[in-house]
């Protein structure tokens, strides 16, 4: 699949007229990186990408979340990483499809498909997104945000009667939005 992975690490960016102690923080962080990988250990890689992540490097931490996913496709972290970093760059398409693989692999991260059915009414799929509200509801029964989703459906096709029960049951469960 290439060349081994600590030669596939990008390179440390310019911090321009950023605190130096970032500088330190993004080489040090490289060098673990290197380090640990050349062992079969991933925590340098972890530490950098997100290290990347957190300070807008985001052409930096992208292979770095590739390369963890790589070497740990069981670990939806990294997936759901690189879907933020698609969802941060406009590529709203593109963070779904990712998205979609991490409730794959957890099915009971029920933020997830709050996530999940936001970004799909934004693509304009509409049903999607409430069945992405109705799986949340299946890990949260109450999930204020899912309910007031599937209120607002309920109303857009004039089913009174559901959309009264489900605001009922959202400001019993959930006072705060009363």
């Amino acid at each position: 699949s290439g060349p081994p992975i600590h030669e596939r690490l990008p390179a440390v960016p310019d911090t321009g007229d950023r605190p130096q102690a970032l500088a330190d923080a993004l080489n040090d962080a490289h060098t673990r990186a290197q380090s640990d990988v050349e062992q079969g250990a991933f925590g340098g890689l972890r530490d950098l990408a997100t290290l990347l992540h957190a300070n807008g490097f985001p052409s930096k931490a992208e292979p770095c979340y590739t390369l963890l996913r790589e070497a740990q496709p069981e670990e939806p972290r990294w997936i759901y990483f690189l879907a933020d970093l698609r969802q941060q760059s406009d590529d709203v398409k593109g963070a779904a499809i990712l998205m979609e693989e991490v409730v794959e692999l957890r099915p009971s991260y029920y933020w997830l498909w709050l996530k999940l059915a936001a970004v799909r009414q934004l693509l304009g799929n509409v049903e999607s997104a409430m069945e992405a509200y109705r799986r949340c509801l299946d890990f949260e029964a109450n999930n204020p945000h899912a309910l007031l989703e599937t209120a607002r459906e309920h109303r857009r096709h004039e089913r009174w009667e559901e959309t009264q029960a489900v605001v009922m049951r959202l400001l019993v469960h959930n006072p705060e939005f009363s």
